[in-house]
């Protein structure tokens, strides 16, 4: 259980690197934000990450050394899941993993990604499995920076067609699935999906793409603030 103390702002899927308009929006964002409100993040804040004991990618993303500023969580997207200690040194920040459980205010929330609750797409699933394995960690890690952002680049546009070909029913949050893992807590808080959400305490936030939504927790409750 992870236990913060003061304010506390969600976000999910703002994918820097895919769109100057969102970089530009959320580092906007960042720079209006309060610096003694703790940032956790859901996953995918970067459109694609690798890194290695010699490189890493964070001179692509120069709004990456905002975080510095201020106290900030990271969940493992299915575009970042590649984060670790380099990341943690060019934020500042702690990586997280996979899912946590968060204290603060008086609530419990489990906070995850949202990609191993989309059950219904099995081939997403399988490949989850690979590039999830302590061997694609390494020989990612062994690529070097030029041929990993390479790499990379291949696996968007090939996730970009995927996504074109399957049906959208196949790429929804299994609710079943999202409530066993919410078990006795108050809410969940996921993403991925890209489409914001809001069902018997399950919420899923929208991407930076759309209407960039964010859920920010107080001792006053709940919010979804405008951006």
């Amino acid at each position: 259980m992870l236990k913060l103390k003061g304010s506390v702002i969600f976000i999910s899927d703002v994918h820097l690197g895919a769109s100057q308009k969102v970089d530009d929006r959320f580092e906007k964002f960042l720079d209006k934000l309060d610096p003694e409100i703790t940032i956790v993040s859901l996953g995918d804040l970067v459109d694609f990450w690798a890194e290695g004991p010699d490189y890493d990618l964070s001179d692509l993303y120069p709004v990456l050394h905002k975080f510095k500023l201020r106290q900030s969580f990271f969940l493992k997207g299915n575009r970042d899941f590649l984060i670790g200690k380099r990341w943690e040194e060019a934020t500042g920040g702690k990586v997280l993993g996979d899912r946590v459980e968060i204290e603060a205010h008086s609530k419990r929330l489990v906070a995850l990604h949202g990609d191993t609750l989309v059950t219904g797409d099995l081939r997403y699933q399988l490949w989850r499995r690979i590039a999830r394995s302590g061997l694609f960690s390494v020989v990612t890690g062994m690529l070097g920076k030029q041929r990993a952002i390479k790499y990379a680049e291949g696996l968007r546009k090939g996730s970009e067609i995927e996504v074109q070909r399957k049906p959208r029913q196949s790429m929804e949050i299994n609710l079943k699935r999202a409530h066993q893992e919410r078990g006795n807590c108050d809410l969940l808080l996921c993403g991925h999906v890209h489409k914001p959400s809001n069902k018997d305490g399950i919420i899923t936030l929208g991407a930076w793409d759309g209407g960039a939504e964010t859920l920010l927790l107080d001792r006053n409750g709940i919010h979804f603030p405008e951006l």
